[in-house]
């Protein structure tokens, strides 16, 4: 399944600790830190839109995240990697005009 825009900003999130534990400050982390301010943004943006205010986009963006780490947590002790489409993450965090060129 395609995650949806907090669930990628979570995912890029959760990617960025995990390398920047494991190689410090390297270019990959920056990388991935990048693309989840990104997705953060673009996440809160949406939520603005829909009329949430900032505290409850927050809360969202977190349960977002806690569901994430806790289902990956418990598909590796079961020795299982997660089904999610992580590439459409990337696609997500492209500049708006490519974003339009992959949609279509």
């Amino acid at each position: 399944p395609k995650p949806d825009l907090n669930q990628c900003a979570g995912i890029l999130q959760l990617a960025y600790d995990e390398v920047h534990d494991r190689e410090g400050l390297s270019k990959t982390a920056q990388d991935l830190k990048t693309l989840a301010a990104v997705l953060d943004s673009r996440a809160r943006d949406k939520m603005r839109a829909e009329g949430l205010s900032g505290q409850e986009s927050d809360i969202l963006l977190t349960q977002s995240r806690e569901a994430m780490l806790a289902d990956a947590k418990q598909k590796e002790a079961e020795g299982q990697s997660s089904d999610l489409d992580f590439e459409h993450c990337f696609t997500l965090a492209a500049p708006e005009d490519k974003q339009r060129k992959y949609e279509h």
